[in-house]
């Protein structure tokens, strides 16, 4: 009789315990996914007031052309450097100069224009991004994306808080 009795309790038993484990996985995933979410808005940036425009302007600091890759190979030297410190010294005066990096695969690629605009006092980062490929037809394939800071680092240009699209680094020229 007594194997009965503990064979309808563990019946009642497991189901209870599986119950209580995916509870708990539950909760620590709504945890988890809590934080995240306080985490993701902490890294964004505040709400722009006035409408942004997503035309570059025209005046320009040039040109930083890359063969893709990780990391990517820049291949127009000179230009390159002047390129990037004539947009750094743009950003430090929030200046609306753009500076375009071409990143070149075989026959895809990428194309960033970025720019300078000041909002509540700040200057952020606007990137206009287009895809492209010599092969496949990929229609208007563009988005555009306000960035929070920029840095000049050792490896180069370094735009940061762009939301989804992530982090972009315009490298340096390895050799001038």
């Amino acid at each position: 009789m007594q194997s009965a009795f503990t064979f309808t309790r563990m019946r009642i038993i497991v189901p209870l315990l599986t119950l209580y484990t995916i509870g708990i996985f539950a909760m620590a995933g709504t945890a988890y996914a809590a934080a995240q979410s306080t985490q993701n808005k902490q890294n964004k940036p505040q709400a722009l007031t006035q409408p942004i425009t997503q035309t570059p302007p025209k005046a320009s600091c040039g040109t930083v052309d890359a063969h893709q890759g990780q990391p990517p190979v820049v291949f127009n030297g000179q230009a390159a450097v002047t390129a990037e410190d004539c947009f750094w010294r743009a950003y430090q005066q929030c200046q609306a100069k753009t500076l375009l990096f071409h990143q070149m695969g075989v026959d895809t690629g990428i194309n960033n224009t970025l720019w300078p605009i000041k909002q509540k006092g700040r200057c952020y980062i606007a990137n206009l991004v287009s895809n492209y490929s010599a092969i496949v037809r990929l229609g208007n394939n563009s988005s555009f994306t306000i960035c929070t800071k920029l840095q000049k680092t050792q490896r180069g240009l370094l735009v940061s808080g762009c939301g989804k699209n992530g982090n972009l680094l315009v490298p340096a020229p390895t050799t001038v």
